[in-house]
């Protein structure tokens, strides 16, 4: 599991690291984020978009109200699913290890 904070990160570098257990799923820790606007939304969708290709699995931990609201107006939630949505990074670290 690697830990992801920034949105404009590529995480193409993170899904191609080389190594014995290829990645299986990206956490974003939102916890920094005070909102979602379109730009942001745009950049998370294409960043969610890429490692869901490669079958990574992306969660978001730590999401404010308003990240939240963001999220599913701009239709993000839905494409991630709402159970990769957690309370914590180490709630996101277990779910998104049990349930890819």
């Amino acid at each position: 599991m690697v830990r992801w904070g920034a949105i404009a990160e590529n995480t193409a570098h993170f899904v191609d690291l080389p190594g014995p257990d290829p990645i299986q799923a990206v956490d974003l820790d939102a916890n920094g984020m005070s909102d979602l606007d379109d730009t942001g939304l745009q950049a998370l969708r294409t960043q969610a978009t890429e490692p869901a290709q490669r079958e990574v699995t992306v969660g978001i931990a730590r999401a404010s109200r308003l990240v939240h609201y963001d999220l599913k107006h701009g239709a993000l939630l839905e494409q991630l699913g709402r159970n990769h949505l957690l309370a914590s990074v180490d709630e996101a670290v277990t779910a998104l290890q049990r349930h890819p």
